[in-house]
């Protein structure tokens, strides 16, 4: 049979004129257990440490403050169940803050010019970062992955194409180089979202290509760069991560092999013009998942040619060889 929980509040257990010091220290002797609210300032509260060192004896729990704000503990007074707590909400990917900055990228990638791209979008969904521009700038330049070539989010200390800070964090634009005929743009915010917009590597050297093996590599640059970043941006290993991948360019493109693959018909993209994926995952699954997430995110834009796919073996492959530092 089930017996009501006595429980001591001090919202409720202490009438007007009690000597509340000493309510609280016959409140902590008296219990079996302690529950402690965890939030942000618990800490720097000298009350609630001196409550956590004196507890004699039991067991302590401590819970984030976010899943009891609204806890009913009137009701738990009265012995009765408490209620679930409410869901944390995290947050998510912004679509209209993205659409923004892909205005501001497209007009820098039409004065290259160049018509088709790449983008990769991503944030951090329950993990709170808060960093100013410095940081970011030491955090961008940690995450960059220097297997492929051109990297994904890269830091250049060239005066023109340097990020910059803004109000929202630190932003680059680059533009046709010597090194690099293609076009990036990237911005990174003090809350730690990561969206870029780049020109294809493919129409540096072949038109109307798509190379696949060269999208599977920058896929999976796309996940280790985003992993890297919120390790330097001081996220937790079980942080969650909410990552998109967009095409736009690929109506009557072909799909083409970088290496010496060989492929044994055409496969083209006859009707669709753009495709998008995404993913979400904890960071501590970024490397013993990497080649799942990489063909989540690749085969979405493969169907639409003509159903193209290839091999586990090959997935295998040019995953694991990218990530031991090599492009196979």
């Amino acid at each position: 049979m089930r017996r009501a929980v006595t429980m001591f509040v001090d919202v409720g257990s202490i009438e007007v004129g009690d000597r509340w010091p000493d309510m609280l220290k016959e409140g902590l002797v008296l219990s079996r257990y302690m529950v402690g609210v965890w939030s942000p300032m618990y800490f720097q509260s000298s009350w609630c440490v001196s409550e956590w060192k004196s507890f004699p004896c039991g067991t302590i729990f401590m819970i984030f403050s976010r899943f009891v704000s609204k806890l009913d503990w009137n009701e738990a007074l009265k012995g009765r169940a408490l209620a679930p707590p409410p869901r944390a909400t995290g947050r998510s990917l912004d679509d209209q803050w993205a659409a923004r900055h892909r205005k501001v990228a497209l007009e820098g990638l039409n004065s290259v010019p160049k018509k088709a791209f790449v983008e990769v979008y991503h944030c951090c969904v329950d993990f709170p970062i808060d960093r100013l521009q410095d940081q970011l700038l030491v955090a961008a330049r940690q995450a960059a992955v220097h297997t492929f070539g051109w990297p994904i989010g890269l830091v250049l200390d060239k005066e023109d194409a340097r990020p910059r800070p803004t109000n929202e964090g630190i932003i680059a634009e680059i533009k046709a180089l010597a090194a690099h005929e293609g076009y990036d743009y990237w911005i990174l915010t003090r809350n730690g979202d990561f969206y870029s917009l780049m020109s294809l590597f493919e129409d540096d050297r072949q038109d109307n290509a798509i190379f696949f093996d060269t999208r599977i590599v920058r896929t999976t640059e796309a996940l280790l760069h985003c992993a890297n970043l919120y390790r330097a941006l001081g996220a937790d290993s079980n942080a969650t991560v909410q990552l998109r991948i967009g095409y736009a360019g690929l109506r009557g493109r072909r799909v083409k092999s970088a290496g010496r693959r060989l492929l044994f018909r055409e496969y083209v993209n006859q009707y669709e013009d753009e495709v998008s994926s995404e993913v979400v995952f904890r960071l501590d699954q970024v490397e013993p998942e990497i080649t799942h997430l990489v063909k989540s995110l690749c085969r979405p834009l493969f169907m639409l040619f003509d159903f193209f796919d290839v091999p586990d073996s090959v997935w295998d492959e040019l995953v694991t060889s990218f990530v031991a530092g090599r492009v196979a």
